[in-house]
């Protein structure tokens, strides 16, 4: 099916359940950034591919939200499926929420995956709707359930992350995590989050491209802890580690019954903006619900010794690789066509060179002239640069190391450059220094001075 024959068949569905809106995020059940194929429903229905976005389709329309990075990419993409592009913080463009409120009728119906749905945004949406008496139906996953070849969810191997990489066993981790649910007086901590519930554990997966997850769930206890997890994925190695460690093994879909049973009166600590509504709703009514930004970011946050040394170690592997590229680059660029795509392809064969080296942290940026403004650019057969011996280049890549993740942004000047591209460059520069020697006040934020570049929240190898 195309974009406007799945359109046509969802609002089919829509019209059988009696729902005048489907809202579908990008998200997977653990409201990760990015997912794997299984979860790429935003993508499927929209034909949008980009990481970022939300499709609202209703009886007789449908729009796609995205952001700055992805404009012009989803522009194209989306010419003739039926779906218009609504430009996330251009001036009189409503938010997703605001446009549903203005549209759905008086006591209509709007239906969103719960799985997908973190309780925040069942708030935030919740409070838009207000006045309309709209009902917001999460049981139902009516493009889930169109989507006649759908992947499956990720079956890699979980294996175990060496102490010698982490710093910490599991074990004391989760004590550091039982320290913090007694202050808050809790019996369990719901973790949700994949790159959390691997720092905790001290295991990687491969289930998501470029970031080291393993699908799955965690609850700690006061005494056990558990791992919901798909037991296929599970070798006897790790089964044997967690085992030793108190970590019982249950399967990926028990999250839910087993949060059904737990004793009330109990208290759950978890975190709102990245826990399900599916999760919650479980919770039995007795249960005392205890809402926090979480217990693991601000332990992992802190790196120890270990950390330390494997992060200096893994940047400095690094840069010997980007050495040789930009050498490469340099003294070939006036020799023989050099694409993107080979500027791509030598920087990770010199990468998996070196000792440790896992894969790449996320799809590199390598692009040349023009092509260096578009943001989240990707290069491919059809639409790559050749360089030329002048003009910028712009790589922005980093790869995964057993003790460490990379992530290095560098501009090459190929040769001579206009009066207007050094003007850029410099004032750039001129920005970045300003912006590194500012002094800010005390309690000052990060989105205060926030890079908002590709990678603020990639999947990394030791910290994730």
């Amino acid at each position: 099916m195309n974009t406007n024959e799945k359109i046509f068949k969802l609002r089919e569905l829509m019209a059988k359940e009696g729902i005048d809106a489907c809202f579908v995020p990008t998200c997977d059940a653990h409201l990760s950034e990015y997912v794997g194929e299984h979860w790429k429903k935003r993508a499927w229905i929209s034909g949008f591919s980009g990481s970022a976005g939300t499709a609202v389709i209703t009886k007789d329309d449908a729009g796609l939200w995205t952001d700055g990075r992805y404009f012009i990419q989803a522009s194209k993409e989306l010419e003739g499926s039926g779906f218009r592009l609504f430009k996330m913080g251009e001036p009189s463009v409503p938010a997703s929420e605001e446009w549903l409120a203005s549209v759905l009728p008086q006591n209509g119906c709007l239906a969103v995956d719960g799985s997908t749905f973190a309780v925040s945004a069942m708030k935030a949406m919740t409070e838009a709707l207000d006045g309309k008496s709209i009902t917001i139906r999460t049981d139902l996953d009516p493009v889930g359930n169109l989507w006649e070849d759908r992947p499956g969810i990720p079956a890699d191997k979980v294996f175990l992350h060496d102490d010698s990489f982490a710093g910490k066993s599991r074990i004391e981790k989760i004590e550091q995590v039982r320290e913090e649910m007694k202050k808050q007086s809790a019996d369990y901590y719901l973790l949700s989050a994949l790159e959390e519930i691997c720092w905790l554990y001290n295991i990687r997966g491969n289930d998501i491209p470029f970031n080291p997850y393993v699908t799955s769930f965690a609850l700690v206890g006061t005494t056990t802890a558990y791992l919901f997890v798909d037991s296929d994925k599970v070798p006897e190695e790790v089964r044997s580690a967690l085992s030793s460690n108190h970590v019982q093994i249950k399967g990926y879909a028990e999250i839910y019954d087993f949060i059904k049973r737990l004793l009330s009166p109990a208290a759950i600590i978890f975190d709102p903006e990245r826990t399900n509504v599916r999760l919650t709703d479980a919770f039995a009514p007795a249960i005392r619900k205890i809402e926090t930004e979480g217990l693991i970011a601000p332990l992992k946050a802190k790196k120890n010794d270990v950390e330390i040394k494997n992060i200096r170690d893994c940047y400095i592997k690094d840069s010997i690789a980007l050495v040789k590229l930009f050498k490469w680059i340099k003294e070939n660029v006036s020799r023989q066509d050099i694409t993107e795509l080979d500027v791509d392809n030598k920087g990770t064969a010199f990468r998996k060179e070196l000792p440790l080296f896992k894969d790449l942290s996320f799809g590199s940026i390598a692009a040349y002239g023009d092509h260096a403004a578009m943001m989240h650019y990707t290069a491919t057969p059809q639409n790559q640069y050749t360089l030329k011996p002048r003009g910028f280049f712009l790589l922005d890549s980093g790869c995964h190391f057993l003790n460490g993740t990379t992530d290095i942004t560098r501009t090459l000047a190929l040769g001579p450059l206009t009066d207007e591209e050094k003007k850029d460059f410099t004032l750039t520069l001129k920005s970045v220094i300003a912006l590194s020697t500012a002094r800010f006040m005390y309690g000052a934020t990060g989105s205060q001075a926030r890079h908002s570049g590709k990678n603020a929240h990639v999947g990394t190898w030791n910290g994730l």
